[in-house]
């Protein structure tokens, strides 16, 4: 499974004061525990910036993710 982005534009933040740095951490935690509970063998999470991904060049998106199904060879 990959995740584009590591969730840190999010507008309801928690209990008190967390920047975006401690949310990302937080997400990463969550879709590791996500992929652990769905029995995911592997996640990954990139670090593409949340909701400002319309605005990051359509070809580096599409080679990375390329690269990553080629390495990961997943069975469809």
């Amino acid at each position: 499974m990959i995740c584009l982005t590591p969730g840190q534009a999010a507008t309801h933040l928690g209990h008190g004061e967390v920047g975006t740095t401690k949310l990302s951490a937080t997400r990463r935690l969550e879709f590791e525990a996500a992929c652990k509970l769905l029995k995911v063998s592997r996640g990954t999470v990139l670090d593409y910036p949340d909701s400002k991904l319309n605005l990051q060049g359509f070809s580096c998106r599409g080679c990375r993710l390329t690269q990553m199904v080629r390495e990961l060879r997943p069975h469809v």
